[in-house]
C-alpha cells in the first residue's frame, strides 16, 4: 500500500505570479498543492482548481476558513506568498501543528512602525521616525520634522506611497500625495489596516540591497545578497536591478548577514523563507524591512541552485518547497554563475498599447528570458501610485558586471508605447473593434474575473454577468436580472468598477450585443455608464420604474460630454424597445 502524497498549503493572491512555478515543482515532487487564495468566495471553483477562498485582510478568520474547507485533512506544510498571505497562513499553521513562523512575527512585520520599534528596541540602527495621521494633513513645522525625510505608508510593499521631502514645501505635497492613493478605491478595497495612518523617518544616505534567505528552526541561512545598482534616492524609490552575487567586500557581507539575523531574531521568525531590505553607509548596516515570504514577482527566476551538488538546478520555488516538506534538497547552494533581474520601470502612467523592441532586447548575448507581465491595453500606474512593473528582464553571465551591463543593453532596446488604440474604454481599456466583436467567451470570462471580481469591498458583491454561460452569481433579484442579461451579456468591465458604499454596482463599459452595439460602430469613442448608486435608485425609482418591473437605467455617454441620452431599456420577452430622455449639460450623479 503506497503512502498518500504530502498536501501543501499555498496561500496566495490570486494574480500571484510565482503559482505556476510552485505548480510545477509540486508536481515534480509528487505532491499535493492546495491553494489558499482571495479570489471571489461567490463562485463555486471557476477554475476547478479546489481553491479554498478566503479573506486574506482577517487573517483569523481566514484560518478558520482554511480548517473548515479541509475536515481533518492531514497537512504537510504551509508556503506564503506576499505580505498579507503570510499572516493567515500563519495562523493556519498554529491551528494545525505545522512548522511556521508566529502569528505575532509576522503582524509585526505587516505594519512598518511595528517593525521600526522593534528594531529600535533590539538595538538596530534605525532612523527618527514617527507615526501621523492621514487627516487631518500633519503640519512639519509643529512636528518638528528635519529633512530630508521620507513619508510611506504602514502597510504597502513595492516602494509603493513612498515618497522623498526635502523641505517643508515638499512635505506637504508627499503627504497630501500618499493620502490620495491610501484614500483611493483599490487601496480601500483591501481593507488594509493602518490606512488612516502614514510614516515618517529619516532619510538614509547609501546603497540600498536585498537579501533572499531561509529560516529553519531560528537559524538563518544566506541564499543570496542583491546588489541594487541603481541609486536610490528618490523622490520615488521604484526599484529596477537586482545582481547577484554581490560585489561588496566580504566584511560588509559578514555584517549585512549579521544585521538580517539579528533583524529576523528581533521580529520573532522562526521558519520559512525571508526577503529584507537593507541601506549600506559609512555608519553602518540600516535595515528597513524584513518580510516573512520570498522575493516577489518573477525576481525569483534569477535564483537556481545545484542539487546536492549534482549538475542538476532547480529553482527558488522547488527549493521552498522541499523546505515546508521538510524534504532533501532544502539546503542546496546557489549556481556559482552571476545572475540577474531587471524589473521593467514604468516610465509615465497611462495605458500599455504595446512594447517594442522585445526581439532586439532578447537577442543581447547574456539575457536569458524577457516577459512583460503587463497585459496589454492596461492602465499602468507609475510610482509612487503604482506598484506592478511591466515585466522582468533576466541575464546571467561569468560575473555580476555582465550581467548588470547585459540587462542595461536590452532594456535601452525596448520602449512601451501608450498611443491610444481604435475605440477607448472610460477606465482605461483600449480595445479596437475587431479585437472587441472576436472575444471569446474564455477572454471575457478571463477579463471578468481580472478586472472587475478582484475588487471586493465591504457590502458589495461582485456581479458576474454572461448569457452564454447563464451565470448571474450572486443572484440578483428579478427587477434586475433580466436587464443586465440583456444590456450587459459579453460585457468586460474595466479595473476599479466598484466603488466604495454603494448598495449596487457602479462600472463604465461598452454597449455591446444585443443592447444595441452596432447601432453606434460608427463611433470614434464611446463609453456606457450603469448606474447603480442607492442615492439615484432612490431618486427615479418612483418615476421611472413603476410602469413596468423591467426597466432599468443606463446612462449612455458619447464623446461630447455636455450631451447624454438617458436609455431605458424595457425587457419583457427579450425585446429590444427604448425610451429615450434627452439630456444637456447633466452633471453626473455623484456618490
Amino acid at each position: 500500500m503506497t503512502n498518500p502524497p504530502k498536501r501543501l498549503l499555498l496561500f496566495t493572491a490570486k494574480l500571484g505570479y510565482q503559482t505556476r512555478s510552485f505548480e510545477d515543482a509540486a508536481h515534480k515532487l509528487g505532491v499535493q498543492l492546495v491553494y489558499v487564495t482571495d479570489r471571489c468566495h461567490q463562485l463555486e471553483d471557476p477554475w476547478g482548481d479546489q481553491a479554498i477562498a478566503v479573506h486574506f485582510e482577517t487573517p483569523e478568520v481566514a484560518a478558520y476558513t482554511v480548517m473548515e474547507a479541509l475536515r481533518g485533512q492531514d497537512v504537510s506544510g504551509i508556503l506564503a506568498l506576499g505580505d498579507r498571505p503570510a499572516a493567515a497562513a500563519a495562523y493556519a499553521a498554529r491551528c494545525l501543528g505545522v512548522r511556521y513562523n508566529h502569528p505575532a512575527a509576522v503582524e509585526a512585520c505587516r505594519s512598518k512602525l511595528r517593525m521600526k520599534e522593534v528594531f529600535q528596541d533590539a538595538g538596530l540602527s534605525v532612523p527618527w521616525f514617527r507615526s501621523l495621521p492621514v487627516d487631518p494633513p500633519p503640519e512639519p513645522v509643529l512636528l518638528g520634522i528635519s529633512y530630508p525625510c521620507v513619508l510611506k505608508p504602514l502597510s504597502l510593499s513595492a516602494s509603493q506611497g513612498v515618497v522623498r521631502a526635502n523641505n517643508p514645501e515638499e512635505f506637504l505635497a508627499a503627504a497630501a500625495r500618499v493620502r490620495r492613493l491610501l484614500k483611493s478605491p483599490e487601496i480601500l478595497s483591501t481593507r488594509e489596516a493602518n490606512l488612516d495612518r502614514m510614516l515618517v523617518e529619516g532619510y538614509i544616505p547609501g546603497r540600498e540591497l536585498a537579501v533572499e534567505a531561509l529560516l529553519t528552526d531560528g537559524v538563518l541561512s544566506i541564499l543570496a545578497i542583491f546588489d541594487k545598482p541603481d541609486p536610490l534616492e528618490g523622490p520615488y524609490f521604484e526599484e529596477t536591478i537586482y545582481v547577484t552575487p554581490s560585489r561588496l567586500p566580504e566584511s560588509v557581507q559578514y555584517a549585512i548577514e549579521k544585521c538580517a539575523r539579528d533583524a529576523a531574531r528581533a521580529l520573532g521568525l522562526s521558519h520559512g523563507p525571508i526577503h529584507a531590505e537593507f541601506r549600506i553607509n559609512d555608519e553602518g548596516v540600516w535595515p528597513l524591512e524584513v518580510a516573512p515570504r520570498p522575493i516577489g514577482g518573477l525576481c525569483a527566476r534569477a535564483l537556481r541552485f545545484s542539487l546536492d551538488g549534482a549538475n542538476e538546478l532547480i529553482g527558488l520555488e522547488e527549493l521552498l518547497v522541499r523546505l515546508a516538506l521538510e524534504l532533501p534538497g532544502w539546503n542546496s547552494p546557489r549556481e556559482r554563475i552571476a545572475s540577474g533581474v531587471m524589473m521593467l520601470p514604468v516610465p509615465k502612467s497611462g495605458i500599455l498599447e504595446g512594447v517594442s523592441g522585445q526581439d532586439a532586447a532578447r537577442s543581447i548575448p547574456g539575457i536569458t528570458e524577457l516577459s512583460i507581465t503587463a497585459r496589454l491595453h492596461d492602465a499602468i500606474a507609475a510610482w509612487p501610485e503604482g506598484s506592478s512593473h511591466l515585466g522582468f528582464l533576466f541575464a546571467r553571465g561569468n560575473t555580476p558586471e555582465r550581467v548588470e551591463l547585459a540587462l542595461r543593453a536590452a532594456h535601452e532596446k525596448f520602449a512601451p508605447n501608450d498611443e491610444p488604440g481604435e475605440l477607448t474604454f472610460c477606465l482605461g481599456r483600449n480595445v479596437s473593434l475587431g479585437q472587441f466583436s472576436a472575444f471569446a467567451e474564455e477572454k471575457l470570462l478571463h477579463l471578468l474575473f481580472h478586472d472587475f471580481l478582484r475588487v471586493g469591498i465591504e457590502r458589495i458583491q461582485p456581479v458576474l454577468v454572461h448569457d452564454h454561460f447563464r451565470v448571474l452569481q450572486p443572484e440578483l433579484p428579478g427587477v434586475f436580472r433580466n436587464a443586465l442579461e440583456d444590456a450587459f451579456a459579453n460585457l468586460p468591465p474595466p479595473r476599479d468598477a466598484i466603488q466604495a458604499w454603494q448598495f449596487f454596482v457602479k462600472f463604465h463599459a461598452v454597449y455591446h450585443a444585443r443592447a444595441g452595439f452596432h447601432l453606434f460602430a460608427g463611433c470614434r469613442c464611446w463609453t456606457t455608464s450603469l448606474v447603480g448608486h442607492a442615492h439615484l435608485l432612490a431618486r427615479v425609482l418612483s418615476t421611472h420604474l413603476t410602469a413596468t418591473s423591467w426597466k432599468f437605467l443606463v446612462a449612455c455617454c458619447f464623446s461630447m460630454p455636455v450631451r447624454a441620452t438617458l436609455v431605458v431599456p424595457v425587457t419583457g420577452p427579450r425585446t429590444q424597445r427604448k425610451e429615450h430622455i434627452e439630456m444637456v449639460n447633466t452633471p453626473t450623479v455623484g456618490s
